[in-house]
């Protein structure tokens, strides 16, 4: 149910949200689509059957768009800019580096297909143990994996490398007073937005073109708008109106927009807007069949891996629904002890800084 009164995001951001549980389904919407990919599948899952998106898109659109709102409004809240920094950092890093851990030293070795010395001793393993840092992100270790039809360990690492280059970019344009300076984010994040939808070809072509500017831009472009779209909702936090007469008239409109693939409107003003009604509707009902606590980053890291388990072990048992199932039943197991016994105690400190 959404809130019958008209109220502005700033005045909703004081009260009980639900970007907990909006960001739980995300990372179940990503498990789906890879549920197809880690089989040698293509990623054609059923929502992209009916209306052209991947569950996995759809996700990631999620966490980007929110994760901007919320880490503009940590950007601005915190005491000092290096305050902010170690949050992001407490957020993102212990958390993956207890998957690191457990994952190449205590699961890897007993799941390997090589000795111990060609396991621990492999370039690979130590170029994959590097990733820990997010400077980059290595997806195959030789001993790993290598029967299946997707031989990568855990690509969807891929997207925190991005999100940590955001939040620099959070901090210098903090540092440099720029949020002062609205008209300027405003045009500067719409012209991104505006490239993605019509000019990214041409503008993916200029980088290959020139190589000292070849980098993977795609996720740059694509999700850092979103992210830089987040960042424009909190700014214009008390001039946001969430009103549940606009986003049922929004709902209704995408329809069309989706079904002729007028997908430029829908994913960058309507999704957004639709995830902010989401976010303060009253699904009391629904929050009492989860447990409490944040554990999509949890889902998030741990997810791949365990569907690559259950592939190699299981594989011949599984379809696209049960490998979909015990997938995101699996990846909980993991998630619940990451968040309990490491980022929500890790989280205890953000203050010490």
């Amino acid at each position: 149910m959404l809130n019958n009164k008209p109220k502005t995001l700033g005045s909703l951001l004081q009260e009980e949200n639900n970007f907990h549980l909006i960001r739980l389904f995300a990372a179940i919407f990503v498990i789906i689509t890879h549920s197809y990919a880690v089989r040698g599948m293509e990623e054609r899952d059923f929502l992209y059957v009916f209306v052209n998106y991947r569950f996995s898109y759809v996700g990631l659109i999620c966490f980007f768009y929110i994760s901007g709102l919320l880490v503009t409004k940590s950007v601005l809240k915190s005491p000092t800019l290096k305050n902010y920094f170690w949050k992001r950092f407490l957020r993102i890093y212990p958390a993956l580096w207890v998957l690191f851990f457990l994952f190449l030293f205590l699961i890897g070795p007993i799941i390997s297909s090589c000795s111990l010395n060609e396991y621990f001793f492999a370039p690979e393993f130590w170029d994959y143990l590097k990733g820990a840092s997010l400077l980059g992100v290595e997806y195959y270790i030789p001993c790993l994996f290598q029967e299946g039809y997707d031989k990568s360990v855990n690509p969807s690492l891929w997207t925190l490398p991005v999100e940590l280059k955001l939040y620099l970019a959070l901090g210098i344009a903090h540092y440099f007073r720029l949020f002062d300076r609205k008209l300027l984010v405003v045009c500067c994040i719409l012209l991104v937005v505006f490239i993605k939808g019509f000019f990214f070809q041409e503008f993916w072509d200029l980088f290959n073109a020139l190589p000292f500017l070849q980098v993977r831009i795609g996720g740059y472009v694509i999700y850092g708008s979103f992210f830089g779209l987040g960042c424009l909702s909190y700014l214009y936090k008390d001039k946001i109106i969430i009103d549940n007469r606009l986003s049922l008239f929004l709902l209704i409109f995408s329809i069309p927009l989706i079904v002729y693939k007028y997908n430029f409107f829908f994913d960058n003003f309507i999704l957004p807007y639709l995830i902010l009604a989401l976010a303060f509707a009253d699904l009391s009902r629904i929050k009492h069949f989860f447990p409490k606590g944040d554990y999509s980053y949890g889902i998030y890291i741990y997810a791949y891996p365990v569907q690559q388990i259950l592939v190699q072990y299981f594989g011949t048992y599984l379809n696209e629904y049960t490998m979909i199932i015990s997938s995101i039943l699996c990846s909980f197991v993991p998630a619940y002890y990451s968040w309990h016994w490491v980022e929500k105690r890790a989280l205890k400190y953000k203050y010490r800084v």
